[in-house]
């Protein structure tokens, strides 16, 4: 399942990532503050492809380091068809929005 959200994200959302639902992420404090976090609408597993999305829109440079995905032991998945189906009709939202972030200016703290 996450090989083909993936693909799927990527191709329509044009997102230069092999993997756009991955968690494991890390962001520089300066890319953060050009993004506008407060518009972020998406909940859920989502919410990684469209801050990939605003990041990818607002011009960052996004870079991936191939992580080994153990197959679960024990428990269960999380995944449910509800979930998947709002993550398909939300990245075809992102795209027919085309929503580009406000550039903001970082605060000095």
């Amino acid at each position: 399942m996450s090989r083909g959200g993936s693909f799927y994200a990527r191709s329509l959302l044009n997102l230069p990532v092999h993997d756009p639902t991955s968690g494991f992420v890390a962001f520089r404090r300066q890319a953060l503050a050009r993004l506008d976090l407060a518009a972020v609408k998406s909940r859920g597993y989502i919410f990684q492809v469209e801050l990939k999305y605003l990041a990818s829109l607002a011009g960052l440079t996004l870079r991936e380091v191939a992580i080994v995905f153990v197959a679960r032991r024990q428990g269960k998945s999380k995944m449910t068809l509800a979930i998947a189906l709002e993550a398909a009709l939300y990245t075809w939202q992102l795209r027919r929005l085309g929503r580009k972030p406000r550039q903001t200016t970082p605060m000095l703290l």
